[in-house]
């Protein structure tokens, strides 16, 4: 939950709804950052945008 939490409000979605909260902080950050992790090679660090 560390990674994900930007505000108290994600502490409670996450501890009602774990999957879609987790889901959603992914989706959130993806926008946030312009990268979409879908597309990302994780694993040899390339993050198309």
């Amino acid at each position: 939950m560390k990674e994900w939490k930007q505000q108290d409000e994600d502490v409670l979605s996450y501890a009602l709804f774990p999957q879609v909260a987790t889901d959603f902080f992914k989706y959130r950050q993806a926008q946030q950052e312009k990268v979409d992790m879908t597309q990302a090679d994780t694993k040899n660090g390339a993050y198309p945008v």
